[in-house]
């Protein structure tokens, strides 16, 4: 094994040596060093690192499986009470299972990994609140004027606007450099976070850490971030960066909701590392002020407890494992406050049920478990979302065949295949893939599919004054994927996106039986041929991503119209665009939701997995939604397949 790791080692050496110099292009370098700071992650209560932005995606990597650690964002609506004020729908930052006390960093499931968990009680059930208060917050979307002159009131030295991604939906965020320090704000959610240089934010000292807690609240008082209401204080020692240097993280909390009720998760809060000498190395908040008291009926414990049964909410055992059975004793319940936020971002404190006790997976012993849900009531009135048809129903076939993913031994044996199509000599390696000095194609083990890659032995400059039209691009890649031997199914509509490299990217989902495998995440497809273009329109890649196979068992199918009278009584799962996760169709509440698309598809089960053992067959249906002020993107799954009588 030694012997082998040390090849290994020996060949990984030789290969990254083999490529070729690169000369940076300042512009881009810039562009590139402002997506890193405005992505840059700290460190949390337990030392874990954790990324800031509100609503985040993490990935983990074991073995061949990839799983993406996600904040389920679930849609919460009290409804619509002629009587009482209406604080519109609101979206919680959680996930519905996970094994880490980090509340957002949990395993989202799709909807189903709660349901693999038997909920009882012991003892008879207490009676909650019938009623209580919604606290809005305040919350002004900060301008990149604003910003700027927080960052000098933060002493940042020579500070210039370099990003404002502000009214870009999929960046969100203003981006400030200096001399000394750089800030990121989050206008929308009202976070920002700030990053001392180390050469203009170190030096030895000796202060206490009462005399840092003080330099830390000054700093926060000069730049008016110092909240107004009653705050705890806790401190943190931190690793040192020299041996004359101590750094303590001073942290601001809420002490509890107005109502004298616990607070859950972790923010409000403000966080501000400080030197022994009194200097701050970095910082970041998320910090509301009270603006209103709401005053709204409560769903009983009862009610939350199916909410949670029917796979809602958060649940967090240390022994928890996806996909296990197991049962969960409740001993305790009780109310606390957490924080959601309407589509527009308010930030209000809502309700949520506080269920403790002993989780044991089937066949292992207990620990203790907490689960959340919302108090907030379920909508009851049929069609919630208010959806009008604004185009044709499909034609669909009475059946149709299922689909699974293709083992990655297909993709070894195509590799020859390919790899003369794609003029690349050789023999295959022990890993099945095939290089030469032009040019690799290899079977990629995490998804089942192959990736080729072309040696660029060039300079590589600022993409974006250098790319190719798109018109372009799809004409290349098009007459590409049309010549590929071997494809796991029939290349649809190709789309052009943005791959972060500034490059071209063109995208081809394939269809299997004339039906794609879709996703709500970039690029909108779970299975796909993917076509990176250089700035000539010469060919860098070609990703053949989760091939599929079908199965030849047929499932009998509802019509569209069946489809659509299900959506009309809430039965179905909602995603909307900027929020991960998906919700209950009775969770969604909307002035009006004008559906302009519709189509037949498969979704993998459990989206937050790279491998899936089992997809289903959805009707899609696609548009935008007037909720309030704000207009969205969202997209609805109903299930496609007649239940069996």
């Amino acid at each position: 094994m030694k012997d082998e790791f040390e090849k290994l080692n020996s060949d990984l050496g030789k290969r990254l040596r083999e490529f070729p110099d690169v000369q940076a292009d300042t512009v881009f370098k810039d562009k590139l060093r402002s997506k890193i700071l405005a992505g840059h992650t700290r460190k949390s209560k337990r030392g874990r690192s954790r990324g800031f932005s509100l609503f985040i995606r993490l990935g983990s990597v074991a073995a061949v499986l990839v799983v993406m650690l996600a904040g389920w964002l679930a849609f919460f609506n009290p409804g619509k009470d002629s009587n009482r004020p209406n604080v519109g729908p609101l979206f919680m930052a959680q996930a519905q299972a996970s094994n880490t006390p980090v509340p957002q960093i949990t395993l989202g499931s799709g909807l189903d990994g709660l349901r693999q968990v038997q909920f009882k009680m012991q003892g008879d059930m207490p009676a909650g609140l019938e009623e209580g208060n919604v606290y809005r917050y305040k919350n002004e979307v900060m301008t990149a004027q604003k910003a700027l002159e927080l960052a000098r009131r933060l002493g940042i030295s020579n500070a210039e606007l370099v990003e404002d991604g502000s009214n870009i939906p999929e960046n969100r965020h203003i981006y400030i450099a200096g001399q000394n320090a750089d800030l990121t704000v989050w206008p929308f959610q009202g976070s920002w976070y700030y990053f001392g240089h180390p050469d203009g934010a170190t030096g030895g000292g000796q202060l206490t850490v009462s005399e840092m807690e003080n330099a830390a609240l000054e700093w926060l008082k000069a730049a008016g971030l110092l909240p107004q209401e009653d705050f705890n204080v806790e401190h943190t020692m931190q690793e040192p960066q020299a041996a004359d240097v101590v750094l303590t993280e001073i942290v601001l909390t809420l002490p509890e909701a107005p109502n004298g009720l616990a607070l859950n998760g972790y923010i409000p809060e403000i966080r501000v590392t400080v030197t022994s000498g009194g200097k701050v190395t970095q910082a970041n908040g998320t910090w509301y002020s009270e603006e209103q008291a709401i005053e709204m009926p409560f769903a009983d414990y009862n009610e939350a407890l199916e909410a949670l049964k029917r796979g809602e909410g958060v649940f967090e055992a240390p022994n928890y494992r996806h996909y296990q059975t197991g049962t969960a004793t409740i001993q305790r319940v009780q109310t606390a406050y957490q924080l959601a936020y309407a589509i527009d971002y308010t930030p209000y404190l809502i309700p949520v049920a506080v269920f403790s006790g002993e989780y044991k997976p089937e066949g292992e012993p207990g620990d203790q478990f907490t689960a959340l849900v919302p108090l907030l009531k379920n909508n009851v009135r049929p069609n919630s979302g208010n959806f009008a048809l604004q185009t044709k129903l499909p034609v669909v076939d009475s059946a149709l065949t299922s689909v699974i993913e293709r083992g990655v031994a297909v993709s070894k044996s195509e590799i020859p295949q390919l790899a003369a199509f794609f003029n690349i000599k050789g023999q295959p390696l022990e890993d099945g893939s095939i290089r030469d000095a032009s040019a690799e194609i290899s079977p990629t083990s995490w998804d089942g599919g192959w990736l080729y890659r072309a040696n660029i032995n060039a300079q590589i400059q600022s993409p974006d004054s250098n790319r190719i039209s798109e018109g372009k691009a799809m004409e290349i890649a098009t007459g590409l994927v049309q010549q590929i031997p071997v494809l796991p199914g029939e290349p649809g509509a190709p789309v052009v996106k943005d791959d972060g490299s500034g490059f071209s990217l063109v995208v081809f989902p394939l269809l299997y039986s004339g039906v794609a495998i879709t996703s709500s995440d970039p690029p909108g497809f779970a299975s796909y041929i993917a076509v990176q273009l250089g700035p000539e329109g010469d060919v860098w890649s070609v990703n053949c991503f989760r091939p599929m196979q079908a199965v030849p068992e047929e499932k009998p199918l509802l019509t569209p119209e069946q489809a659509w009278d299900k959506l009309l009584v809430n039965k179905s799962q909602i995603h909307v665009e900027g929020f991960f996760g998906s919700m209950p169709g009775d969770r969604f509440v909307a002035d009006s939701s004008s559906v302009t698309a519709v189509e037949l598809a498969y979704i993998p089960r459990h989206p937050e997995m790279m491998r899936n053992d089992n997809y289903d067959l959805v009707y899609v249906f696609t548009g935008q939604a007037q909720v309030g002020e704000r207009l969205v993107n969202f997209t609805a799954y109903v299930d496609a397949v007649k239940e069996s009588s």
